[in-house]
């Protein structure tokens, strides 16, 4: 029987090269509730359970912040 594996195991904070690199213009899901899509100018392009939600997100130093 396989051992639950914690996230915290496998948690690595990015900095914002990483950020920039991996998020950026790239969608973020967990592939059946929601979906966040990181555009290159700023904009977020969210969807949660067949509701949009749109947003703005923005690098603060090492930091993603998101509205």
């Amino acid at each position: 029987m396989d051992e639950p594996v914690s996230a915290v195991e496998n948690f690595k904070q990015l900095n914002a090269a990483e950020i920039r690199s991996r998020i950026i213009g790239n969608v973020v899901t967990d592939d059946s509730h929601w979906s966040d899509h990181f555009a290159a100018g700023g904009a977020l392009d969210g969807l949660e359970l067949g509701q949009r939600k749109p947003g703005a997100w923005k690098l603060h130093g090492n930091e993603m912040c998101v509205t």
